[in-house]
Order: C-alpha cells, then structure tokens, then sequence
C-alpha cells in the first residue's frame, strides 16, 4: 500500500477495490468511494475513528454526515476519485 502525505497532517492511503483509507490530525476514515458513471458516484464511509486527548481512536458516530462529505471532498481534490458532471438544464 502506498501511502500519500498531504500538508497539515492529511495522509491518504488505497487499500484497492476503490477502498480508501483518509488520516488527519483528528480522524481516521476508512471508506468505498467509486465513480459510477459520468453523473453518480457511490461513497459509503465504513469506520469513522476519531482520535481523543490521549491520542488513541475511538470508533464514533458523530459528525457521520460530514465527514462523509469530506472524505469525497479531499478524494476528489487530491486526484484519486473524478469530480462528477454537473446535469446542465
């Protein structure tokens, strides 16, 4: 597995079969992120870790929603997912 690392902590790793692993300073992400067609893209976030005072990580469900967004967000501007197409009217 090849491990990328980002400014400000962000450390990405595939894991392969379009599964993603997203560390940050406070979050561990573990996660299915796959390019469907030109318009839809199917993200599903397994473990949601967030890291407490004394550093270890604890599996949480808060911020679930959110750190969903984020974990297609930062896949998307660091190259590893295709942004999808906007449906023009």
């Amino acid at each position: 597995m090849d491990t990328h690392v980002f400014d400000y902590g962000l450390s990405i790793t595939p894991t392969g079969n379009n599964m993603f692993i997203v560390e940050n300073s406070f979050n561990k992400l573990i996660g299915y992120c796959e390019a469907l067609d030109d318009y839809k893209t199917s993200v599903r976030l397994d473990h949601n870790y967030t890291k407490g005072k004394n550093g270890r990580l604890y599996e949480s469900k808060k911020l679930l929603e959110h750190n969903t967004s984020w974990f297609y967000y930062i896949l998307q501007e660091k190259g590893f997912v295709r942004e999808a197409k906007t449906i023009a009217n």
